[in-house]
């Protein structure tokens, strides 16, 4: 018999302190299994204290060219970075840059390392890689990933492969193309990623209902959630209101006694 497994993964770990916090409180009190840290973000000595205080939380990197300053302080207003010293304000600024060529590859390698440097610096191991926005999908950026994923000897990535029958969005086709191109990249590697991905339709939306869904219907296999629990405080709002994402009502369903009584009804097991 296959076994259902569901390795469920907080977002933003280090963004803010009620970010952390809720992270935290959905691994404690639900079903998060693992975590991926902002090695730039605002909160991140926070993140890793709060990380070290709870040894069980598997924690990732969440490799970052969007929104927030550079770890890599070495040179100013490089092709990552404004006038202002920041990365651009999306992914759709970024891509802007790409598609016209304006990201200096070396410097994203430099950037990421620094990033991932940072994280094992602070005496945490990273478990996994991902990306803010999802930004080591794109050509290229994908290939940095690797490298630095097989330096650094981290042995699992996120890949974003939807059900492309239930696609709706133009942004979910793109990544899970992506992912089929990218796929072939990793065969010749150690590195493994899920069999299964959810959570980019409903990315800081989820509800109590559609994780109820996902257990009715989940694959055969190992299928990562994705999620982005957290306490939204005043500086969440004021830096990160426009994602106009919940992560309150996230976390109410990843602690849902509801969802947790389906799962091991389901005979789903929970794993990092």
């Amino acid at each position: 018999m296959i076994e259902k497994k569901l390795i469920v993964c907080a977002d933003d770990f280090g963004l803010t302190e009620g970010v952390n916090e809720g992270i935290v409180d959905a691994y404690r009190k639900g079903i998060v299994t693992r975590t991926s840290i902002i090695a730039n973000g605002r909160a991140f000595d926070h993140a890793v204290l709060s990380a070290k205080k709870n040894e069980g939380l598997k924690v990732g990197i969440h490799l970052t060219l969007v929104e927030e300053v550079p770890v890599d302080q070495r040179k100013k207003n490089n092709s990552l970075t404004g006038p202002n010293g920041k990365f651009p304000l999306d992914y759709k600024a970024f891509l802007v840059r790409y598609i016209y060529r304006k990201i200096n590859p070396n410097e994203v390698y430099l950037e990421w390392e620094s990033q991932i440097r940072k994280a094992l610096g602070s005496g945490l191991e990273i478990n996994h890689i991902d990306s803010h926005q999802h930004l080591h999908m794109l050509p290229g950026v994908f290939r940095i990933a690797l490298e630095l994923a097989d330096k650094y000897k981290i042995k699992k990535i996120r890949m974003l492969h939807c059900d492309i029958t239930s696609v709706r969005r133009l942004k979910e086709l793109v990544l899970t193309f992506l992912s089929d191109i990218n796929k072939r990249r990793i065969t010749c590697t150690e590195i493994g990623y899920a069999d299964n991905f959810w959570g980019l339709k409903q990315s800081g939306h989820i509800r109590t209902d559609d994780v109820l869904q996902l257990a009715d219907n989940i694959k055969n296999g190992t299928t990562e959630m994705m999620c982005h629990p957290g306490y939204a405080d005043n500086m969440y709002y004021q830096k990160y209101g426009h994602w106009n994402y919940r992560p309150e009502e996230e976390l109410k369903a990843l602690t849902s006694d509801r969802v947790k009584a389906k799962l091991k009804d389901k005979n789903i097991k929970l794993v990092s």
